[in-house]
């Protein structure tokens, strides 16, 4: 057996594990869910894993670290095959997961031109590290720094349009090119067909990132918008919900019956009417 012929391991393997889903596996739900499981979740404390079911705790702080409900994520990856993509910005990396988990999706299997695809994660952390407060580094590095860190190299090697920011959110209009809004086009490196919202879990912060990309994206993502530990994200998504005319609404809060304390996690989508075409999804 040669090099070229044996199997993928580390962050590769989970990554083919994504590129080689079919059109008929992403159509099934509970092959999608397997999925997720199988790509590993993120919590690694004791007390964050109480909110997954018993039969996935041995999941939790394996593989690539997915701060995700597999019955809400399976959901949002079904709906992002069906919406088509060609840019992504990501606003909370931490573990590194999601992003991980959506570049290579999207790439693979929602992307109309996939050699065109373009990606940016901002996070304060360093890449992979679960949060950028001393503990968080600390852990992170035994976790998930080397495979997210491995996957951004072999990104750089291929040629990927795919950048990680270390910087706070606010920043990015110094980062980023950044058109004054009336300028901005599909085109502008300022402007993402998807954003999704997760860094601040503040009330104000998750609006402040909302309105910073309201007309620069297509479509926007809010996490944790069911999560009784963050009431912050849940009342800014049902304020949009609420007052945001421009935008069709899809929510994804599906629970597990036998995880007390609820709800957790969530998300929500919003995307924009005019990027729907008439498409009924």
């Amino acid at each position: 057996v040669t090099m070229t012929d044996a199997a993928p391991t580390g962050v590769e393997a989970y990554c083919q594990l994504i590129r080689e889903l079919s059109p008929d596996d992403i159509a099934d739900y509970e092959r999608m869910v397997q999925l997720v499981e199988d790509l590993g979740l993120f919590p690694y404390r004791e007390e964050d894993r109480k909110v997954f079911p018993e039969r996935l705790q041995g999941r939790c702080g394996q593989g690539v670290g997915l701060w995700q409900y597999p019955v809400q994520f399976a959901s949002y990856l079904q709906l992002l095959h069906k919406l088509k993509v060609r840019s992504y910005l990501e606003i909370g990396v931490a573990s590194g997961g999601t992003f991980l988990t959506t570049v290579e999706f999207i790439r693979a299997h929602a992307c109309p031109d996939s050699g065109k695809f373009r990606a940016v994660g901002v996070d304060p952390a360093p890449p992979g590290t679960v949060c950028y407060m001393d503990e968080g580094v600390t852990r992170g590095k035994s976790l998930y720094q080397d495979g997210f860190r491995e996957w951004l190299a072999r990104e750089k090697q291929q040629g990927a349009d795919t950048t990680f920011i270390q910087n706070f959110s606010y920043k990015l209009p110094t980062v980023l090119p950044w058109e004054e809004a009336d300028k901005v086009t599909p085109e502008s490196r300022s402007f993402f067909d998807l954003v999704l919202i997760d860094g601040d879990h503040g009330y104000a912060e998750c609006l402040e990132d909302f309105r910073m990309f309201k007309d620069r994206a297509n479509v926007l993502v809010f996490h944790d918008v069911v999560n009784v530990q963050c009431p912050g994200c849940v009342q800014a998504w049902q304020e949009v919900v609420d007052t945001d005319p421009d935008f069709e609404y899809f929510e994804f809060s599906q629970q597990y019956d036998s995880v007390e304390d609820g709800p957790h996690l969530g998300i929500g989508v919003c995307v924009r009417k005019s990027f729907l075409g008439g498409q009924d999804l």
